[in-house]
């Protein structure tokens, strides 16, 4: 059989489809659930044991500095070297063609470092935003490859972390091993041997391409713990596919958590920190499929869902996780809760939907529909509830956002397509607030709503009460918004796709904007800037 890695060129082109082209899987990889009972995917108590490999932590940062291009901090002072005050950052990567660097700046826009990495080093996944721990103390990176629609020579990826007191790599660990592609090439005839749905008619060749997708997909997958002390990350040092690994900044100790056919392609924690949410597939093109399964973090437990979900919508509560099907032309369909309690998956709403919001205990929901699908509920907008399946229409025009604001008056907001703002009631009754087009962001503590206005009412807006006026914070065109963690700044970008992208954030009582970093046109914050606490 031709080796894997010929594939690679033009197999991993077809990785941009994979979140928009997914489909339900019936079997999990972590251990098959018995014919006739879909509904109880089995928990098992012991992983068996792995000797674990690339463990080791190196003395010295394993590549040389990179002088930064900005003179204000070409030359850091020995400020660089001591962990980050308590308070609270901004931190976000610049890519431009001759520099790559990690900036952290206070909240009055001040840089507190600039830390270089590797010219050509890889950032995390994007839904890892920049890979920087909660607490700020670690930021993670990539050297090597291949990654996600980066095709390489040699499978030489390796994982990269490092605090943000000066950029010492505490560890590094290489992802891959001496026999990737014959590990790939093994569970490619084990597949034609014993296949999976859909893979009935493919060729060994067609089965380790889909491998190799699945792989690259998910292999710069990576997400901290809720009190920074675990990295959760895909690994596939110990094969024959990747695996959930965690890495302990504590004890520095690495510890293999799944065993499994599949690739790891998602990984996201449980709020309360004691479970990691994954998802595992073989392909990741056209018509591929995941499952969704979950771990405790010490590894003593594990269960399958055997019928897929690859959107998250994140998390209801600590033990209930919120997922959907997606597929081109219909858009995203089948939402469904993962109970980790009792191991079983509970449909909340089959047809297709748009918007989306969710109250704090998961059992009242707020949705549209797109009524453009034979046999789908008609457009406009629905409130139903979880335990019950109850729905009942609460509009009958579309709406462009939603989300759960737990006012005095109205649990949830709504904005229209047509224009308008409105609060709903617990009766399901729509009560106009605003005129105009509005994107909505709920601040962390829910006492305020950011808007982003479109159109006639393009800019930044905070909406404290159902009662006030909206306070402008900015004008123009905003691209991203995030709240501080404490509710009172706002992170944004600004700036028409055309024109420069500015950085900046703004209290959220009002006043002057800090501006954080401008990139010329052309060039954009990816991953997308984070805010970080340091206690």
């Amino acid at each position: 059989m031709a080796r894997t890695l010929t594939l690679l060129h033009t197999s991993t082109m077809l990785l941009v489809a994979f979140v928009a082209s997914c489909s339900v899987s019936p079997h999990p990889s972590d251990t098959p659930v018995p014919t006739g009972q879909p509904q109880e995917p089995p928990i098992f108590d012991e992983m068996p044991p792995r000797r674990l490999t690339a463990t080791a932590i190196p003395e010295a940062p394993t590549s040389a500095p990179f002088k930064c291009q900005y003179p204000e901090l070409s030359n850091p002072d020995s400020s660089q070297i001591a962990p980050l005050d308590p308070g609270m950052y901004v931190a976000y990567f610049v890519d431009q063609p001759e520099s790559r660097y990690l900036a952290i700046k206070s909240t009055q826009g001040v840089t507190v470092r600039l830390l270089p990495v590797p010219p050509k080093a890889r950032l995390p996944d994007p839904e890892a935003e920049t890979g920087v721990s909660p607490n700020g103390r670690f930021f993670v990176y990539f050297t090597g490859g291949p990654t996600w629609l980066q095709p390489a020579d040699e499978f030489d990826l390796t994982l990269h972390i490092a605090t943000t007191a000066g950029g010492t790599v505490v560890s590094s660990t290489p992802l891959f091993n001496s026999h990737t592609l014959d590990d790939i090439d093994n569970a490619a005839i084990s597949y034609a041997n014993d296949p999976s749905p859909g893979q009935e008619a493919a060729s060994i060749e067609e089965i380790a391409s889909g491998l190799i997708d699945a792989l690259l997909a998910g292999i710069t997958t990576v997400a901290w713990s809720p009190d920074s002390r675990y990295l959760a990350f895909s690994g596939a040092m110990d094969g024959p596919s990747s695996d959930v690994y965690t890495y302990d900044t504590t004890t520095g100790t690495l510890r293999r958590l799944t065993t499994g056919r599949e690739e790891i392609v998602k990984i996201v924690w449980s709020p309360d920190g004691e479970w990691i949410m994954h998802g595992s597939a073989t392909s990741a093109g056209m018509g591929s499929s995941l499952t969704n399964h979950a771990v405790r973090a010490d590894g003593s437990a594990t269960m399958s869902f055997p019928f897929g979900g690859p959107f998250d919508r994140g998390w209801l509560t600590d033990r209930r996780f919120l997922v959907n099907e997606g597929a081109n032309g219909i858009g995203s369909y089948d939402l469904a809760i993962l109970d980790l309690d009792t191991g079983r998956r509970l449909s909340v709403w089959a047809d297709p939907f748009g918007a989306l919001a969710f109250d704090a205990t998961g059992s009242r929901f707020l949705l549209g529909s797109f009524g453009d699908i034979e046999g789908s509920p008609p457009a406009g907008l629905y409130m139903l509830q979880s335990s019950t399946g109850e729905s009942s229409m609460i509009a009958d025009f579309p709406l462009f956002d939603v989300a759960y604001w737990p006012s005095s008056l109205y649990p949830f907001v709504a904005a229209s397509e047509e224009g308008g703002l409105f609060g709903v009631t617990s009766a399901g009754e729509l009560v106009p607030l605003l005129e105009g087009q509005w994107t909505i962001f709920p601040a962390p503590d829910l006492s305020s709503l950011a808007l982003r206005g479109h159109d006639e009412t393009n800019g930044l807006f905070v909406f404290d009460s159902p009662e006030a006026t909206p306070r402008p914070l900015h004008d123009g065109f905003i691209r991203t918004v995030k709240w501080s963690p404490d509710s009172s700044s706002i992170l944004f970008s600004y700036g028409e796709f055309t024109q420069a992208e500015t950085l900046a954030a703004v209290p959220a009582v009002g006043g002057d904007t800090r501006v954080f970093q401008e990139l010329p046109r052309g060039m954009c914050f990816f991953p997308e800037p984070v805010w970080i606490t340091v206690k």
